[in-house]
């Protein structure tokens, strides 16, 4: 009678754990390759948004001497939709200089990004 070879069920178990083991060790790496490309083209994106929308007033010959900054944006905005304008005065409490949270909780460090 011909005696059949297989692995055994530890030898298959020992090699599903490697397995995971491995994977669970490159998914971060590929994890965090994917977010820097996402963030890499969501600055392109707004470098291209906002190039084009100072090109436009450039075009129109919108862009000149103005009063003040507030002036300059007040023209801007009808040109490029603007979220939250930030006074002089408030920087701090408007802009983030030292790190940001996601809206999955993550935080990132500006000056890393």
């Amino acid at each position: 009678m011909k005696r059949k070879e297989a692995f055994t069920l530890a030898e298959v178990l020992i090699t599903l754990g490697v397995i995971g083991i491995v994977a669970a060790m490159t998914l971060p790496v590929l994890n965090q390759a994917v977010n820097k490309k996402v963030r890499a083209e969501q600055i392109r994106t707004v470098k291209y948004k906002f190039t084009k929308a100072t090109e436009k007033m450039a075009s129109l010959g919108l862009i000149g001497p103005y009063d003040s900054t507030a002036a300059f944006v007040a023209e801007l905005q009808k040109h490029l939709k603007i979220a939250k304008v930030c006074p002089s005065s408030k920087l701090r409490e408007c802009w983030p200089y030292d790190t940001i949270t996601l809206l999955d909780g993550k935080e990132y460090e500006v000056t890393k990004l």
